[in-house]
């Protein structure tokens, strides 16, 4: 598998695992830090848009709204792999972590996530599931997706997770009864992004999600505005 496509795979599955992790008792696989020893980073390509800064897509407003106070200037950190992410404050205590990839790159985790399904027996005869596994083909046959198509694929996997309306976005809180940790994916415009806060008192409240869906509407503005630029 290349790096490309586990990057891809890495991304699907946790959006396909959220839903899931909120409605029940063990939250073990997004209850994580994203710093530090043994951290998991979204894994973000060099090649997603070599000309943007990627700590430039969220203004120190749009992170202070989400961590409930100023943080430490940001840091783009290279990860595993040349993959990029950018962190502001410490995620271990009060942090925000940024990733971002082109939509085309994250749909190449898209047959594996779909097998994983599959192989569960879950959503048999849904149409979603029978949109996505178009998609897995085409990859599987070697074609890129375009970015558009990408992100209305990544619409239907929210459907198929229960997500209601014309979302492009999802946020969950983790562990559930306690939340320490929000994640949130969203894919719009081509772009695929990925959102992780830490910080003390989160309770996954209607405005948490609320404000992380603001940041993603500005970030993703300024990435697909970084794209049409070059």
């Amino acid at each position: 598998m290349t790096s490309a496509r586990r990057w891809g795979a890495h991304l699907v599955a946790a959006l396909l695992t959220l839903p899931l992790l909120a409605g029940c008792g063990d939250q073990g696989g997004d209850d994580r830090t994203v710093d530090g020893p043994g951290a998991s980073e979204p894994p973000v390509s060099r090649a997603a848009s070599p000309q943007t800064d990627l700590c430039s897509l969220l203004t120190p407003e749009e992170v202070r709204a989400l961590a409930g106070k100023p943080l430490p200037l940001a840091r783009e950190k290279a990860g595993d792999g040349g993959t990029r992410v950018c962190v502001w404050g410490r995620p271990t205590k009060v942090g925000l972590q940024l990733g971002a990839v082109p939509a085309s790159e994250w749909a190449e985790g898209l047959p594996e996530a779909v097998a994983a399904l599959e192989e569960s027996g879950a959503h048999a005869g849904d149409p979603d599931l029978a949109w996505l596994r178009r998609g897995a083909s085409a990859v599987s046959a070697g074609r890129a997706l375009k970015g558009d198509r990408a992100c209305r694929l990544f619409e239907r996997l929210l459907a198929l997770n229960g997500v209601a309306g014309a979302r492009d976005w999802y946020v969950s809180a983790a562990p559930a009864a306690a939340p320490q940790l929000l994640s949130g994916q969203a894919c719009r415009d081509g772009w695929f992004a990925t959102l992780q806060l830490v910080r003390p008192g989160l309770t996954g409240s209607t405005a948490e999600t609320a404000r992380m869906g603001a940041a993603f509407e500005a970030l993703l503005g300024r990435a697909a505005l970084s794209r049409t630029a070059r």
